[in-house]
């Protein structure tokens, strides 16, 4: 039997299709949906650009061959230092500039009481020292870098701890000591010392007794000069070589001794030559342990720009 069609079926279903159409609920899910579905798409579009950039960093590392370690696996002795890096002037001298670093600060040639220092500063009567004739003052010299700015660093040589007379020594020390007070009364920021020996057990007992000494005398002046020694490479040496010819640092007392005595460390790099990539390699664990400084010259241009194209900072530029 045939089933006779209802007129008005087709517009029956015509007429719930326009109210579906028509439903504020039904178009406000449709929206929402949408819209989820464009903020998925938005925020995977910003994560791979996040992965991205960070995959793009770390293949720029490794074609940089930056070498130092994660710093997260470092755990650094605090140094209350600012982290500047320094170019050098000379007595009377403008700041010798490259465009390698950004400079904070500057270095002056402190001398030693072994030959007439090269800046005036007031010694004391019979201390036996002698000032270099025409040496700009010290204090005027200060004053005019820091209204530049700058941090001022003094780097004095220490040449009494390699005396064999223990009268002499003992001398020497005093003169030192006099002269080291001098400088503090300059308003100078910092004082590094050379010529400090150390690497075995009786060297570091020596030295740290020298660099108590030292931060003792200037322990009364306001603000007090930070106290930094530098050490040659040898007495950092710690690392072990591995079979694929990398190293890793097994540690040393030495450096640990000498930044409980004195507030913080250079590594004496001007004489290293074709050796800079080898050390700065191996030591770069004791880089971030001990934020060490590291020492250069103006003439080896070609030692501050390997660190700097390896990842190293905090670097003072100091004599020719």
């Amino acid at each position: 039997m045939l089933k006779r069609k209802n007129p008005g079926e087709k517009y029956a279903r015509r007429a719930l299709r326009k109210r579906a159409n028509h439903d504020p609920s039904q178009k406000k899910r449709i929206l929402l949906i949408s819209l989820g579905t464009l903020v998925i798409i938005a925020l995977a579009l910003v994560w791979g650009n996040i992965l991205k950039a960070e995959s793009d960093q770390r293949r720029a590392e490794e074609e940089a061959n930056a070498w130092l370690v994660d710093e997260d696996s470092v755990i650094p002795i605090p140094v209350d230092v600012p982290n500047h890096s320094a170019g050098y002037a000379q007595p009377g001298g403008k700041m010798h500039m490259s465009d390698i670093l950004d400079y904070g600060a500057v270095t002056f040639d402190l001398g030693s009481t072994a030959s007439p220092l090269p800046y005036h500063v007031e010694l004391p009567e019979g201390s036996g020292m002698s000032i270099r004739e025409g040496a700009p003052s010290l204090q005027s010299e200060v004053a005019r870098f820091h209204k530049a700015d700058l941090y001022v660093i003094g780097v004095f040589t220490v040449t009494s701890l390699g005396m064999a007379d223990t009268t002499e020594k003992v001398l020497r020390q005093g003169q030192e000591l006099a002269l080291l007070t001098q400088f503090a009364e300059t308003g100078i920021d910092n004082i590094l010392l050379l010529g400090i020996p150390a690497g075995s057990d009786a060297l570091d007992k020596v030295a740290t007794g020298y660099l108590v000494n030292v931060k003792t005398a200037l322990a009364s002046f306001s603000p007090t000069p930070a106290v930094g020694m530098a050490l040659y490479p040898s007495a950092l040496e710690g690392s072990v070589a591995h079979p694929d010819g990398t190293s890793a640092y097994v540690g040393q007392m030495t450096p640990g001794r000498m930044l409980a005595a004195c507030d913080y460390l250079a590594l004496d790099l001007r004489q290293s030559g074709e050796q800079t990539e080898v050390l700065l390699k191996e030591l770069q664990y004791a880089y971030l342990r001990y934020e060490l400084r590291l020492l250069t010259s103006t003439e080896t241009a070609h030692i501050t720009q390997t660190a700097v194209d390896h990842g190293f900072s905090r670097i003072f530029e100091f004599g020719k």
